[in-house]
């Protein structure tokens, strides 16, 4: 019996090693995806005097044929040859209108897809641009003005490779300077804010009509959709991007269209005439992709905000005053988070809707659980999207609904695992008990144990840097309340949307502060002030002074004033950004889109400038008195 089990293990182990052995190892795709050979021959062709082959620039996947005769070219048959196991389309026969921009898609095995463009060229045709490459990267085109638009870093291009796209193209031109089509050049006057004409000549000489080349230094992006863009739900889109920089997914300078969905975005903003837009990044249908987009060398997520800006007169107020609140507060859990951002970081860029420039825009990430790295399973986060008692923190007395993810001005942004999955769930609970602890306990109560429910260096911070830059807007909606975990669930406050600051209020109209007012504090709650309402929580911390909050908020601003509300430093935020504004050409693009609500640059941040200045020195004094 015995020796039966020895034979028997050792008839499996031999059986083992035999079907290993003849186990074949998987099979990898090939990533090959190019053009072996193009032909256009008399066979497929009897008009033809002859078989013409093409000559194929695989490294910038161009192809280009020379015919003798001017033969009719809108029903040509190639013939194509492609890589083992690759597909192309159209396919190999099929008839195709030389007339147009002709293109033709490889497919590897693997999935891997290569776009290459034909260029047929006849002795008698006229030149003709229907698209530009540089460096392999498409140039944008623009129906309302009849332009392509391209990007630069700046002014110090070097060498690029420019390929018109068209027929009958064999050198191109701009001003004197003429080279080769498909040719590494160092190309004169592309730099920022410059417009080339770029005119096109046959192999005989003969010209064609010039097309305009528009040159920016802010990445473009472009959206193509064959819907329209609504509030809700998102519908499927493609976008792509030039990135002069170099920073998408940390070296790309073209991010290639990638299927996404897109919808309005913002309350008022839906209503002005330029819109803005949040949209994902997707793989197919509504799976999101959170990987692998990492535009512009920001987070590495689907999701993202294409800000229109349409109501400030400077395109720039929201994103510089962002800037300065994530370089003033950090999030008070970072040395256990280092990668948490409190608040949101963007580029502005040039946006483009089907080929029709829709002007200035700014990308930014999202305020959500993976900015603010919130624990899964623990952290909490709501956003104020509307005045109300609760928002004002006037009072919770609102119903709760444990059904709905809104309540009495506020949105769930983020519900943690635990509290989802608990019966019965915990949704609104933490932030209504803290708004009705800020409101209704007592005095004695509040001094002693607020400091337990909220981050005081965090409010400091906030309101300092509402007062700072004006920002009365966002006294009560506008803010995000979060807090990380269960062992650190106190709240901090990230603010957003902030246009409404640096002189101007939401509506766009100058605002004139005056020395005695602080906002947040100043006035009565749950009533309009002279402009936005104050915040009764942020009172009763001024009027009761737990833990000397008084003192620590002259503390920080003396600090502050010395470092990110220095006039040096705040002038050079602006400066930044308006030279940006003008070098690229950008701005005045905006102002010839959208005419309304806008001022000239150089106007309006001096305006800007002169209002901080005047507004530091109200702080000044008013935390002086204290």
């Amino acid at each position: 019996m015995k020796k039966n089990r020895i034979v028997l293990c050792c008839l499996s182990l031999v059986m083992v090693l035999f079907m290993n052995a003849c186990r074949e190892d998987p099979v990898e795709l090939s990533d090959e995806a190019n053009i072996l050979s193009f032909k256009i021959t008399r066979a497929l062709n009897p008009s033809l005097s002859k078989d013409y082959e093409g000559i194929i620039d695989n490294p910038n996947f161009f192809i280009s044929v020379a015919l003798d005769d001017d033969y009719a070219l809108n029903q040509l048959i190639p013939s194509l040859e492609v890589s083992p196991g690759a597909v192309v389309s159209p396919e190999s026969g099929t008839p195709v209108d030389f007339t147009k921009t002709v293109t033709y898609t490889v497919t590897a095995a693997s999935g891997v897809r290569q776009v290459y463009t034909v260029n047929l060229s006849t002795p008698g045709g006229v030149p003709s641009i229907t698209g530009i490459l540089i460096d392999n990267i498409p140039c944008i085109y623009d129906g309302s003005s009849d332009a392509y638009f391209f990007s630069v870093k700046d002014e110090n291009q070097g060498s690029i490779r420019i390929l018109c796209q068209g027929q009958n193209i064999s050198a191109v031109s701009t001003g004197d300077f003429t080279t080769a089509n498909n040719s590494t050049v160092i190309l004169p006057g592309l730099k920022p804010g410059n417009t080339l004409e770029i005119t096109p000549s046959s192999k005989s000489g003969k010209k064609g009509e010039a097309v305009k080349l528009v040159v920016s230094s802010l990445p473009l992006v472009h959206i193509e959709v064959s819907g329209t863009i609504v509030n809700k739900p998102k519908i499927d889109c493609n976008i792509s991007l030039i990135d002069p920089w170099g920073l998408t997914n940390d070296s790309l300078r073209y991010f290639p269209p990638h299927f996404a969905g897109i919808e309005l975005r913002g309350g008022l903003a839906q209503s002005f005439p330029k819109k803005s837009y949040s949209f994902e990044f997707r793989s197919s249908g509504t799976m999101e992709v959170d990987s692998g987009t990492k535009l512009l060398g920001l987070r590495d997520d689907g999701d993202w905000i294409l800000d229109a800006m349409y109501i400030d007169h400077a395109r720039m107020r929201n994103r510089l005053s962002t800037d300065l609140w994530i370089d003033m507060n950090k999030v008070p859990y970072l040395s256990k988070e280092p990668r948490a951002i409190n608040g949101t970081r963007g580029y502005f860029v040039e946006v483009f809707l089907n080929n029709s420039y829709l002007g200035l825009y700014c990308l930014t990430e999202r305020i959500d659980r993976k900015q603010l790295q919130l624990s899964k399973k623990e952290g909490f986060s709501y956003k104020a999207s509307h005045w109300s008692s609760s928002t004002e923190f006037v009072n919770g007395n609102a119903a709760i609904d444990n059904n709905s993810d809104d309540w009495d001005g506020w949105e769930l942004e983020y519900q943690a695992e635990t509290a989802a999955t608990s019966i019965p769930q915990v949704k609104w609970q933490p932030l209504r008990d803290f708004i009705r602890y800020t409101a209704l306990s007592t005095d004695n109560d509040f001094i002693m144990n607020i400091g337990t429910k909220t981050e005081i260096s965090n409010l400091v911070d906030y309101l300092l840097f509402m007062n700072a830059v004006g920002a009365d807007d966002n006294t009560g909606k506008n803010t995000f309340f979060s807090f990380h975990s269960n062992s650190r669930n106190k709240f901090f406050i990230t603010p957003w949307d902030l246009d409404a600051s640096w002189g101007r209020k939401w509506e766009g109209s100058k605002i004139d502060l005056r020395n005695d007012e602080f906002i947040g504090v100043t006035g009565i709650p749950g009533t309009d002030s002279r402009y936005c309402r104050p915040n009764a929580y942020f009172i009763r911390m001024m009027n009761l002074n737990p833990g000397g909050f008084r003192n620590q908020l002259k503390t920080r601003w003396q600090q502050l004033r010395q470092n990110e509300l220095s006039m040096p430093q705040l002038t050079a935020r602006v400066d930044t950004y308006r030279r940006q504004f003008s070098t690229s050409g950008a701005f005045e693009r905006e102002r010839k889109k959208w005419p309304a609500y806008i001022t000239d640059i150089n106007t309006e941040t001096q305006f800007m400038l002169s209002w901080i200045q005047n507004r530091m020195n109200q702080v000044d004094a008013y935390l002086n008195g204290l």
